[in-house]
């Protein structure tokens, strides 16, 4: 039996992304396509782009993994402000729609409910290097509350934080403090080259539980995806930028 894994990628789009561009293009397709393993289960993706000029926008829905098409530099223009609120609201509720048909068909293929099987892992992942200015449509306590409700189904919420106190801006959401990565914008593929790593190797602990039908076991691969996705300092690169925040931080280093 296959798990399966569903990735909301949730991509900044705005103006002070522009001098990463390439680097931003060339680093998703690299993560898209570590995923392809077919070892680790099936996989389907979604793609959010936001910024204030666009709005936040669905450049494609639930697609499998091996159809994702590559991103060129036509599919990523750098503009506008950022209405982030917005953009994780729309994810998560667009998530929300594919978690329970997931449900729904893995349980009605394995034929019971209580089954290792019919829980699919769910990771909505946020690229970003600047905060919160120009929502309209949901606030920091709605979006706070929609992540602590999802949290304890088991989805992981992931954040990427570029040229930024990454940790500060995700603590407002929630996040937990080893589900985040601070880097440099010049080291923007080695931080989705991280990202990619640790999300192949969480899917793998949970596709191995999903065919044991390990119940228990799915549920603690999910659990520490969720609070430990980047698997505590052993996970994080060590170089000064990277060094998660609040507990993860190292004692005597600055936090920048």
């Amino acid at each position: 039996m296959k798990g399966k894994t569903i990735i909301t990628v949730v991509l900044d789009e705005t103006g002070s992304m522009a001098p990463r561009n390439m680097q931003t293009i060339s680093g998703f397709n690299e993560f898209i396509n570590t995923q392809k393993d077919k070892a680790l289960g099936d996989c389907v993706v979604s793609l959010l782009t936001f910024n204030s000029e666009t709005g936040v926008v669905t450049r494609y829905h639930e697609k499998p993994v091996d159809d994702v098409p590559e991103m060129t530099i036509h599919d990523y223009r750098a503009t506008g402000n950022t209405p982030l609120y917005d953009a994780l609201a729309e994810a998560i509720i667009d998530t929300e729609s594919q978690y329970k048909k997931a449900n729904d068909v893995l349980a009605t293929l394995v034929g019971k409910k209580a089954t290792a099987a019919a829980t699919p892992m769910v990771v909505v992942l946020i690229v970003t290097d600047g905060e919160e200015n120009s929502s309209t449509q949901h606030t920091r306590t709605e979006i706070f509350n929609m992540i602590a409700e999802r949290k304890k189904l088991g989805w992981s919420f992931v954040f990427m934080g570029a040229d930024m106190d990454a940790w500060q801006q995700a603590q407002q959401f929630g996040y937990s403090a080893q589900n985040v990565q601070s880097f440099a914008g010049a080291d923007t593929m080695a931080a989705w080259s991280n990202t990619a790593r640790n999300l192949v190797s969480n899917r793998a602990v949970y596709q191995s539980s999903v065919v044991r039908d390990d119940l228990q076991g799915l549920q603690a691969s999910l659990t520490k995806s969720a609070n430990d996705f980047y698997g505590g300092q052993d996970g994080v690169p060590k170089r000064k930028y990277w060094e998660a925040k609040g507990p993860l931080a190292k004692k005597g280093k600055k936090n920048d």
